[in-house]
């Protein structure tokens, strides 16, 4: 056997190793987009379906208890328009000062009671998250 007749075949070994390396980078990396995709994919479908689960909340709350949200819209305005006749403002402003006295778990849940009753849950959620976040690492 003759060395010279040997190169050819080592540097066709070489050359195709080399190409299957090139190869399997290429899959790999396109595995990762794919993964990545699917990822996105299935991100989007969980934030979809959480969507309309919260329209479905919001649509049953609505159907259970219509009459709260003008119950507490009501509530929530009559202040404005009593604010206008001058023997109510020192009851207003002490209801005020009674509701500013409660603990502060209390009007967030008095809050999120009203975000509940309004339907604004996928709105304000993630404000609620910060909120209660914030809470519990003050204790």
């Amino acid at each position: 056997m003759n060395l010279v007749n040997l190169i050819p075949g080592i540097i066709k070994g070489v050359s195709g190793y080399i190409r299957g390396r090139q190869e399997l980078a290429t899959a790999k990396s396109e595995r990762k987009d794919e993964l990545k995709k699917l990822a996105l994919t299935n991100k989007l479908a969980v934030i979809s379906s959480a969507t309309e689960a919260d329209m479905k909340l919001d649509n049953q709350a609505n159907q259970r208890i219509a009459w709260a949200d003008d119950v507490s819209f009501a509530v929530f305005l009559l202040p404005a328009l009593l604010a206008f006749y001058p023997p109510a403002l020192e009851h207003i402003q002490a209801g005020f000062t009674a509701l500013d006295s409660m603990p502060p778990w209390y009007q967030y849940a008095l809050g999120m009671m009203l975000i509940s009753v309004w339907g604004y849950r996928r709105l304000v959620t993630p404000i609620i998250l910060t909120i209660t976040k914030a809470y519990i690492n003050r204790k």
